[in-house]
């Protein structure tokens, strides 16, 4: 009598069980045939995708910290990446599942324009940052401070002719300086160096201190917004950011189960620096005239998705024209 009793609740059980399947079967079918991403929703609802918030660099003098918008989409780890191309997946017709084309995109190739000026004069206190130093791991904000932290004995005694002493130093290359103008950034200026990053901030640091004028001459390329760019971008894509382990996981098989067709990308270099490799985001781009993907944009907006656009409309707002 016992074993009957357990083997009607055990089929009971398994009744339900098979119930509340066919149930959220049915309720995610109608939501995709009403145009709701049902399976997104509710892959969200249980934790199987989450949001990740971006940890931008640590505030520092060094290139680490800046955002290089100038070499986005440039190069990509997936084999079959090309250049400024888009990997793209679309609803395939006749087999449910998405095909994959790699899209060009002028606007994200032109984003950031260059300019080469080959003969540059500035003076020592117009840099703001440096590429290379054996410490540029250290998390240094102000240029000024950073021989008073890292190489005092460079600095003392300040003097114009210890000051002309750290200017000599053959790694500061006085005949072949390069210097890089990120136009988005605070500190502007950078030395693209290959060594002598402690005897230039010292000469620096002294220049100031005593009011004497250092003039420095060499290459400068000036990288630039161009924010019609960034306008046409926008105007047709929604971009959100959403991790990386998940762009192949339970976000492609709810994009699959919705027949959505939708882009994704890498981030800029040095956007996003997690401490867990493993917290990783991509760019996942989805088309404005698409009603579907533009469903999607909505539900990966309310639920708290980072939006990338409204970083390159930051961006857009250093465009100097």
């Amino acid at each position: 009598m016992e074993r009957k009793r357990w083997s009607d609740q055990h089929s009971q059980h398994q009744f339900k069980s098979v119930w509340n399947k066919i149930c959220r079967y049915l309720w995610v079918y109608a939501g995709h045939q009403l145009g709701r991403p049902e399976l997104l929703v509710r892959f969200i609802r249980e934790g199987k995708l989450k949001p990740l918030l971006v940890v931008p660099p640590p505030d520092t003098l060094w290139t680490r910290s800046v955002v290089y918008w100038h070499e986005w989409m440039y190069c990509d780890l997936a084999y079959h990446a090309r250049k400024y191309h888009l990997d793209y997946r679309t609803p395939g017709a006749e087999k449910r599942r998405l095909e994959m084309e790699s899209i060009y995109m002028p606007d994200v190739e032109h984003m950031i324009q260059e300019e080469l000026i080959p003969v540059h004069e500035l003076d020592i206190t117009e840099i703001g940052g440096i590429s290379a130093s054996k410490s540029q791991q250290h998390d240094i904000v102000d240029i000024d401070e950073f021989p008073l932290f890292r190489c005092k004995d460079y600095l003392e005694p300040i003097t114009a002719a210890h000051l002309k002493e750290n200017m000599d130093h053959g790694e500061i290359r006085l005949d072949d300086m390069h210097f890089k103008d990120f136009t988005w950034t605070q500190r502007r200026i950078y030395w693209i160096n290959a060594g002598g990053s402690h005897h230039l901030a010292s000469a620096r640091h002294q220049a100031i201190r005593l009011n004497i004028p250092v003039t420095l001459q060499g290459k400068m390329t000036r990288l630039r917004v161009d924010s019609e760019c960034i306008r046409r971008l926008r105007s047709r894509w929604d971009m959100y950011l959403v991790p990386k382990d998940e762009v192949f996981g339970a976000f492609f098989k709810a994009m699959n189960a919705f027949m959505c067709p939708f882009g994704h990308s890498e981030l800029p270099r040095h956007f996003h620096n997690p401490s867990d490799p493993n917290d990783g985001l991509r760019v996942i781009w989805l088309l404005k005239e698409s009603p579907k993907a533009s469903a999607v944009a909505r539900v990966l907006k309310d639920n708290g998705f980072p939006d990338f656009g409204t970083e390159l409309e930051l961006l857009s707002r250093y465009d100097p024209l």
